[in-house]
């Protein structure tokens, strides 16, 4: 079997970084990917599609840390199907790609940063964010996109369908 998926597009908005209650950082992005094509007509139409991501860890803090709305990204990673119960009490579910690879692309193209989300440490950063600690507790030897036993993501930021603008 196999899932896997890889997109490159623009944040929709601000990443969400949350911590779980164990000090595991996550981030909720929503990402923009255009498609461009010409109708029956030959006239040139844009279709903008977009994707929810969540990423954890180092590559929450990273996402947190260096995009923000506009920001271009690549993304690779699993499709996943999360439910839960919202505020109300009603059921919901959500398709989104649990994030393994974050690359940041400049605006030329460029690998500006590049996460694969093994918390490893071998992350380049600039020399004031090397002087940077942050207070949060170790996330242990979990592999990348998983939570501890029990724990629940938060719920993903509420998704407008007429925001069809990706930066």
């Amino acid at each position: 079997m196999l899932n896997t998926v890889s997109i490159i597009g623009n944040l929709g908005a601000d990443p969400d970084v949350r911590y779980t209650q164990t000090g595991l950082a996550v981030s909720n992005l929503n990402v923009a990917v255009s498609e461009f094509y010409r109708d029956q007509s030959g006239e040139s139409q844009k279709r903008t599609h977009w994707f929810r991501a969540v990423a954890f860890g180092r590559t929450a803090e990273i996402a947190g840390d260096y995009l923000k709305k506009g920001s271009k990204v690549g993304i690779g990673g699993q499709l996943v199907t999360r439910e839960w119960q919202d505020q109300n009490g009603q059921n919901r579910r959500t398709v989104e790609i649990r994030i393994n690879q974050l690359e940041l692309l400049g605006n030329n193209g460029s690998t500006a940063q590049n996460s694969n989300g093994s918390g490893n440490g071998q992350h380049s950063q600039p020399p004031a964010q090397q002087q940077q600690t942050r207070s949060r507790q170790p996330t242990g030897s979990r592999p990348p996109g998983q939570l501890p036993p029990g724990e629940d993501l938060p719920e993903p930021p509420p998704y407008d369908p007429a925001d069809d603008i990706p930066f």
